[in-house]
């Protein structure tokens, strides 16, 4: 009697056993591992496990609405014998106003700047220095020049004879800028006094810079130098002493344009990015970090950076086909990466048009700005986003699990505490499953052949 033997096939168990690899767009999908993903946004994978995101809320800042911009002050405050943190808001308008937080880091009443001084007609930057001995800030914009206010409801002051300033730092007793009609110059203050701009060998002047870095774009003060970003590079001015003993030394060169608004100060490094991706910069080497990530992002004028508790936070665009959250409407930015430098690990928010980030150190806020209505936010441990729950996503890179055979995906073995759905794509059809969180395992079978 004969016997016909029958092949049985193989059975075969893939374990994604941890999310910690994070996005992985370097590598094609075939060669990528199962536990990587090609696509990930709105989960926190850092533990192994996908968690969650903390979302935010909207501040009132009332009766204003519609913000360009949010900026930091702390000052003693001989009333009150402690030292006092402050949020600094300009709206759309261009009035400046403010508000104290009490010993709890609660917000007390917002004071508007007295009703004649000064209106921006552009979105200004900030910078805290010392008056007189007075704890007081400097703004700038590329449209305003250079404006003085105490706090309070004290009036803001112009200062009439600076020019209309794009970026500034304090180094050294003076006032380093670039300016809005002369990119091939960064301007400095006289000495002790940041609004003298009288232009001599003994008060103010400016260092040329006519070589392949193009424009200066942005300076930044660090370690005893100022760095100036321009288009294509970094130059570095050593400036102590007399106007005549400056030096200039150029330090890096780049193959794609810097974006100026992506440039900030983080600890002891300046982060920047380009059209190659990010990079940070110690004061004498650049090195390119994220690199598993940047490339799925498009940098522009509209990205913004902070730096907040050791973490990185960067706002910008990401091309994508299907639409979320803001992506509905109108946009400019609609991805916010947060990087932990001392982890080495990072989230990606998607669905969410952060215009500004602002940390608020003394009192533990991080607030942004937010929308084409420009609303004040802040940070919170929720998982929504103003009231609003934006989809999460993790997708595994294609695999053909090691052999080019017909297969048969017969089922996952879960564990979850939150409701999802998973998708399973094959080559012809697709199968799509909803799992109840549980304590436990989950059983779900799929039974896809492909």
């Amino acid at each position: 009697m004969a016997y016909k033997k029958i092949a049985r096939k193989s059975k075969k168990v893939l374990r994604l056993n941890s999310f910690f690899k994070g996005v992985d767009s370097e590598h094609d999908d075939m060669v990528a591992s199962i536990n990587s993903a090609k696509e990930c946004y709105n989960f926190d994978s850092s533990t192994g496990a996908l968690t969650p995101l903390i979302g935010y809320e909207e501040v009132e800042v009332k009766p204003f609405s519609g913000f360009w911009t949010i900026g930091y002050n702390s000052s003693y405050n001989d009333m009150y014998k402690r030292k006092m943190h402050s949020a600094i808001f300009v709206d759309y308008e261009g009035r400046l106003m403010s508000y104290d937080f009490d010993e709890f880091g609660n917000a007390g009443e917002l004071i508007e700047a007295e009703e004649s001084g000064y209106r921006f007609t552009s979105k200004p930057q900030m910078l805290e220095y010392k008056k007189d001995g007075v704890d007081a800030m400097l703004f700038s914009s590329s449209t305003d020049g250079l404006v003085s206010w105490l706090g309070s409801n004290s009036a803001p002051t112009k200062v009439e004879s600076a020019p209309l300033i794009t970026s500034m730092a304090l180094h050294g007793e003076r006032l380093f800028v670039t300016i809005a009609d002369r990119m091939d110059k960064v301007w400095f203050s006289d000495v002790l006094d940041p609004t003298n701009w009288n232009v001599s060998l003994q008060e103010a002047g400016y260092i040329g810079f006519r070589d392949e870095r193009g424009e200066c774009e942005k300076v930044i003060a660090l370690g005893g130098y100022v760095y100036v970003f321009r288009a294509y590079g970094i130059s570095r001015i050593t400036a102590y002493g007399e106007q005549s003993e400056f030096e200039v030394e150029h330090v890096f060169t780049s193959g794609s344009r810097i974006y100026p608004t992506s440039i900030t100060l983080c600890a002891n490094r300046i982060v920047f990015a380009s059209d190659d991706g990010i990079f940070v910069f110690n004061g004498s080497s650049v090195s390119k970090i994220l690199g598993n990530v940047s490339p799925l992002l498009k940098f522009n004028e509209n990205t913004v950076t902070a730096f907040y508790k050791g973490k990185l936070y960067l706002a910008t665009y990401m091309p994508v086909q299907n639409r979320i959250g803001c992506e509905m409407i109108g946009y400019k930015n609609n991805v916010m990466l947060v990087y932990d430098f001392y982890a080495d690990k990072y989230v990606l928010y998607r669905g969410i048009d952060v215009r500004e980030i602002t940390p608020i150190y003394g009192v533990d806020k991080l607030y942004m700005i937010v929308g084409n209505n420009l609303r004040v936010c802040v940070m919170n441990s929720s998982n929504a986003f103003d009231g609003e729950v934006l989809e999460r996503k993790w997708r595994t890179p294609e695999s053909d699990f090691g052999t080019c055979e017909k297969k048969l995906f017969k089922a996952l073995s879960v564990y979850t505490d939150y409701d999802i759905t998973i998708k399973v794509h094959g080559d012809e059809e697709s199968v799509e499953r909803k799992v109840t969180g549980k304590q436990g395992r989950s059983l779900v079978p799929i039974n896809l052949n492909s």
